[in-house]
């Protein structure tokens, strides 16, 4: 028997099938824009709750259907500026939400792997540069590696051939001053199936002139680097970018038209300092309708308005030059308004080298996607689980990593806490016997 309608419920529309809910204007504005306003930013929030506007009778639900209808990614025909230390790209992402686009931004910065110096191995070094320094500006080297090619090394694995890349740097200085560059490190291949391996593309520095060191004469230095792959979530010389950013697409308007007085216009266009704004050429015909606008932007009037001269038109060049310094409507308020749309994100992404800009914005969505598989594997897993959601677990605690559920014993955080200071224990006799490794050789982290 279906249930009975209450007298007074209201039909809520599920607008699946439209661009954007049919809301009033001003609400409509409030949820796709921000303002920027003299005492700060307004309307910034998100609209994400599904009754938010149920009192009009609107759900505003998130429908997949509408969301790939709306959702784009923009990459202009001058997007991608090449130099020689690595490239620029700018691209436009439209219609998400700004903590799926920060995810993005943040992927590009830390969880795309990239190769570079782990390992050194210090044999001697009687330069006036400390083995810890020069050891940190060796792994600081951006070098261009293919990183398919090589696998993660695996804790208290060995590296091998199928794990690193090892570099040499052996110099002397006889008279002078020396100067120690990136280009100064040899890829030493440990053997022909090695050799073989990167014969198309040899690995190097990405710049061949990064100063590592100078030495004067009679010193010396000599060490043998491994490269690694990694991640720059654990290391920040592993980031393939130098910048990652996006910023919010400028919508700039005018309330009360774009036709001003020639003095209003002119002051206009000369508060903002980075070029957005531009008078009409040839001003416009003088027209009732126009002094009525200049009227009730809130500009004074005097004998010489619907004269020649009197109004001028007032357009915006490029609103991506907007820098939101707040000038043109603090001098000039009511006159202009600056808008920023929220679902509309500029980005753009500077590469150190090693890997290309275009390679590093596709393998940031293979991951985002990824996390997101595996979200949904761990969601399910957590839905089929009997142990998920039970009463009266042993010991009262249920754990959960990363969408893993885990019960266990009362005992079970001493035992794990008792086997982490115990690894802990191990790897610093591990650390121990390293440093005390001798023979002159000292190893030292890049």
């Amino acid at each position: 028997m279906a249930p009975k309608k209450k007298k007074n419920e209201k039909k809520v529309e599920t607008n699946e099938t439209e661009e954007v809910p049919r809301l009033p204007p001003h609400i409509e504005k409030q949820r796709r824009m921000l303002t920027l306003r003299s005492e700060g930013p307004a309307h910034a929030n998100t609209h994400e709750y599904s009754g938010l506007y149920a009192s009009l009778g609107i759900d505003n639900s998130f429908h997949l259907k509408r969301h790939k209808r709306n959702f784009r990614m923009e990459f202009k025909k001058d997007a991608l500026t090449l130099a020689e230390g690595g490239d620029t790209l700018t691209f436009d992402v439209v219609g998400v939400d700004p903590a799926i686009a920060n995810a993005y931004r943040r992927v590009m910065l830390a969880e795309i792997p990239t190769v570079c110096i782990e390992t050194v191995t210090m044999f001697q070094n009687t330069g006036v540069l400390q083995d810890e320094l020069l050891c940190q500006r060796i792994g600081l080297v951006p070098l261009l590696i293919d990183s398919d090619k090589i696998e993660f090394r695996q804790q208290n694995q060995e590296v091998t051939a199928a794990t690193g890349v090892h570099f040499s740097l052996k110099m002397t200085c006889t008279r002078g001053t020396l100067s120690v560059y990136s280009r100064d490190l040899v890829w030493t291949p440990q053997s022909d199936a090695e050799r073989q391996k990167w014969k198309d593309a040899p690995p190097k520095p990405v710049l061949p002139n990064i100063l590592l060191t100078k030495i004067r004469p009679g010193q010396e230095i000599d060490l043998i680097a491994v490269a690694e792959k990694g991640l720059a979530k654990e290391h920040a010389k592993w980031s393939p970018v130098a910048t990652a950013t996006y910023r919010l697409q400028p919508y700039i308007d005018f309330p009360s038209g774009s036709v001003l007085p020639a003095e209003t216009a002119e002051s206009l266009v000369q508060s903002c300092k980075v070029g957005v704004f531009e008078l009409a050429t040839p001003p416009p015909p003088a027209a009732s309708s126009s002094s009525s606008s200049a009227k009730s932007a809130g500009a004074p009037m005097d004998i010489e308005d619907g004269a020649e001269g009197g109004v001028r038109e007032v357009r915006v060049t490029d609103p991506l030059r907007c820098t939101s310094c707040r000038n043109c409507f603090e001098q000039l308020p009511g006159v202009v308004e600056v808008n920023k749309i929220k679902d509309h994100f500029i980005f753009t992404v500077e590469s150190v080298g090693s890997l290309s800009c275009d390679k590093i914005v596709r393998d940031a969505s293979k991951v985002l996607i990824q996390k997101c598989e595996d979200l949904l594997v761990e969601i399910e897993a957590l839905e089929n689980s009997s142990q998920f959601g039970q009463e009266g677990v042993e010991g009262g605690e249920a754990q959960v990593f990363l969408g893993r559920a885990e019960t266990g014993e009362a005992g079970s955080s001493s035992s794990s806490s008792s086997s982490s200071s115990a690894s802990l224990q191990q790897t610093g006799d591990a650390q121990k016997g390293k440093k005390g490794a001798g023979g002159g050789k000292r190893k030292g982290r890049g």
